[in-house]
């Protein structure tokens, strides 16, 4: 994850701070494992985003509470930068 988090911060895109704030409400939201990517939407390369991948019981009744919470709260912690963030959620039983 290092690694990823060093590309990530070299990007002008992504302040570090705001990146910090959203791997710190990820982990709240979903404990465990948290890991980022760097990727580029394959239609329009010059879009770049942090995909924040996560794992969660496949029996949590609240996982759709807390992605809605998670969009809702890297929209109060990223501001604009907010649409540049994404999370993936692996369901395990």
């Amino acid at each position: 994850m290092a690694t990823e988090l060093s590309r990530i911060a070299q990007l002008e895109q992504f302040s570090p701070e705001t990146l910090a704030k959203v791997i710190r409400l990820t982990r709240q939201l979903f404990p465990g494992e948290v890991s980022t990517e760097l990727l580029q939407d394959p239609e329009s390369p010059s879009e770049t985003f942090v995909v924040l991948n996560v794992e969660a019981p496949a029996d949590d009744e609240r996982l759709i509470d807390r992605q809605c919470e998670w969009h809702e709260q890297v929209s109060g912690v990223a501001g604009c930068e907010a649409p540049s963030y994404r999370i993936s959620i692996d369901p395990k039983q």
